[in-house]
């Protein structure tokens, strides 16, 4: 699944208008929301796991910003 982000940039530039995603499981029409990251801020914590001396119980990491933004804030960005 592509990111909303690429989604809505490809819509801008292509037909000059943003298509949103449809209401589903009681969200109206672009109210779904996400915790979008920034991929150097994954990139940080990736090397500071990887560099730390703790011992690591597991491999697997939700990595987040703890901020969500609904599609329709992110089509007005």
């Amino acid at each position: 699944m592509c990111s909303p982000i690429q989604t809505f940039y490809d819509d801008a530039k292509l037909k000059k208008k943003i298509t949103l995603f449809g209401s589903s499981h009681g969200l109206k029409k672009g109210e779904h929301k996400r915790d979008f990251i920034d991929v150097n801020d994954i990139s940080k914590i990736c090397y500071k796991i990887v560099k730390s001396k703790e011992k690591m119980k597991s491999n697997i990491f939700d990595v987040g910003s703890g901020y969500q933004l609904s599609f329709n804030q992110i089509a007005k960005i």
